[in-house]
């Protein structure tokens, strides 16, 4: 309390001392010695005009032209990159043939044969009396169906994952940017 007391006396002297404590303050300078002006700026000679002076012609500058930049260089020349979505937009219009464009055909007719049996034992488990359809085993068509739509989805996810699969093999990949740690992280992965 004392010391809130004594910065409060401290302030209310510093502001009674009136105005021209805050612009100039005399303690600053001796008695008599004139304060310092700022320095006049320096003389610059204007440039001469373009049009008076015949010895400066304008030249002209031609740019260096760029060349196109080079495609990423592969470990195996000749193998182009894959898209991931055409590979999985294939693979949902007909199960299988995503795989087979991203070069696994095995792996396509497995997909594409598993989707197969699975559908039909869901599709045999129901059949079509006196025009309408009546479950052999309906349990078991439910449990087929949906083995069918798992099968197809996860077709679809694989044939993506197989063409990202594909580019990591048969490319050169270089990733710049901020990594968790301090510093710049260079991944390059085939």
């Amino acid at each position: 309390m004392k010391s809130s007391l004594a910065w409060t006396l401290l302030l209310s002297l510093f502001l009674a001392g009136g105005s021209s404590a805050w612009s100039e303050p005399s303690f600053w300078h001796k008695a008599g010695t004139p304060t310092p002006s700022a320095p006049a700026p320096p003389q610059v000679a204007p440039l001469p005009a373009d049009e008076s002076n015949p010895e400066v012609a304008p030249t002209a500058v031609e740019a260096p032209t760029l060349p196109e930049p080079a495609e990423a260089p592969t470990p195996f020349p000749g193998k182009s990159p894959k898209r991931p979505t055409t590979a999985g937009l294939m693979s949902a219009v007909i199960p299988g043939s995503g795989h087979v464009y991203t070069g696994e055909p095995l792996k396509g007719l497995f997909f594409a044969g598993a989707f197969g049996v699975v559908l039909w034992l869901s599709i045999e488990n129901f059949q079509k009396l006196q025009g309408q359809y009546k479950a052999k085993d309906a349990t078991a068509g439910q449990l087929y169906g949906l083995a069918a739509i798992v099968a197809y989805g996860f077709g679809v996810q694989d044939a993506y994952d197989s063409a990202n699969r594909y580019n990591r093999r048969f490319h050169l990949k270089l990733s710049m940017g901020p990594s968790r740690g301090p510093g710049i992280m260079i991944v390059s992965s085939f």
